[in-house]
Order: C-alpha cells, then structure tokens, then sequence
C-alpha cells in the first residue's frame, strides 16, 4: 500500500518557511539566530548545545543551498516515504543528520566554521533509496535514474571531494556520514532487502570500475 509522504512536505516546507523567514531578520539578529542553531564544532557541548544536531538541519545559507537540498529531499523522500512509511523514514532522516553533524564535530573539534544544512539528512534518505529499493527511479539529479546509480554517483562524487577537495565550505564528510547512518537505518528496517541492495550495489560498482579503468583505459 502507498503511503503519503507527509514527512518529506512538512520537512520541505519548514526548511523553506525557516529561510525565507529569515529574510525578514536584520544581518546582527540573523549572525546571532543562526549562530544559536548551528552547529560549531569547536565550542560544541553535548550537554549544553545537544538541540543544534536538530536544528542545523532545517537552515540553509542560501537560496540555491535550500533549493539544491530540497529538491533531492522532495524526489528521493518521496520515493523512500511512500514505500516504508512516514514513521521510520522520519526517524531515519533525523537521526542521519543527528548522527552526520555528530560524527563532524568529533573529528573536527578545533573548527569554528558553522555547519548548516540538510545534506546530512538527505544523504542518509539516498542511502535508503540505495539499499532497499535500487531500481526506484527518482529526479533528484534532474534526470531520472534507478536509486543504484543515484546513490553510487552521489557517494564517488563526495569521496573524490573529501579526497582532492580545498573547499574548507562545504562539509563534504556530513555527507558521507550521513550516507552511512542511513545505510545503518537501512539494514535496521529490512536487513535481508538491504543486503540484496548491497550485493547489487557492490556488483554494479565493480563492473563500473572494471569498463573505466580496463575497457577505457582511464588514467589517474
């Protein structure tokens, strides 16, 4: 039975009522709320700053931040929500960023770049995708294509940026934080179904491998 994503258009339309919401603040009480919400690993307390792992999911720097995070959130929410239900997607999705912005913060506790965002979040609804229903197509990259190939591009773009990227900017281990609290979730909600996701994934991403780099001949 299909199920309504409530989660995903509540999540879509809180992020986007937060920044334009914000639009209304002046510069000093934006820096100051934004401040409040974010995360900053080097003054982070988990007894004291514990509420930020929430609500630095729900802000966004920028307009093309918020919309480029929404976007993936409404495709690939919409798929995954609909297929296991708004409980376990919402709770996957929340611990995804709970977990991503946490594992930030442990290895990079001399940082006092602000974290924002839901790519965390998002990353951990692509890893469900990934894992449990593979050849679901979604919209999140514009064009369609099978979660298996979404998921695979998504995670080789993010470690070739934490590998080669200076881009101090973006949190790019969020990213893949997230992807593997999600994967985690995942395994928690349909362990037999994620592992076939798995076997698929690491057959498809051998063969890509194997045309790359045998049949191409690409040199790095």
């Amino acid at each position: 039975m299909r199920r309504e994503p409530v989660f995903t258009y509540f999540t879509v339309i809180a992020c986007s009522l937060i920044y334009f919401g914000s639009m209304f603040l002046s510069n000093n009480m934006w820096v100051e709320v934004y401040s409040d919400l974010a995360i900053n690993p080097s003054n982070f307390s988990l007894g004291e700053s514990f509420y930020t792992l929430f609500t630095y999911q729900f802000l966004h720097l920028n307009f093309q931040h918020l919309v480029s995070n929404m976007f993936a959130l409404f495709s690939i929410g919409r798929a995954v929500e609909s297929e296991i239900g708004s409980t376990k997607f919402g709770l996957s999705y929340l611990l995804a960023g709970v977990f991503s912005g946490l594992f930030h913060i442990m290895f990079n506790q001399g940082s006092d770049v602000m974290v924002i965002g839901a790519s965390g979040a998002v990353f951990g609804a692509l890893a469900l995708l990934l894992l449990l229903m593979p050849f679901k197509f979604t919209s999140a990259m514009i064009i369609p294509m099978p979660g298996v190939v979404l998921g695979i591009t998504m995670l080789v773009v993010e470690v070739s940026a934490i590998l080669f990227s200076n881009d101090i900017w973006v949190a790019h281990d969020v990213h893949l934080y997230g992807f593997i609290a999600g994967g985690l979730a995942a395994f928690g909600i349909d362990y037999d179904r994620a592992l076939r996701g798995l076997i698929i994934s690491v057959i498809i991403l051998i063969g890509l491998y194997y045309w790359a780099f045998f049949i191409e001949g690409i040199v790095i």
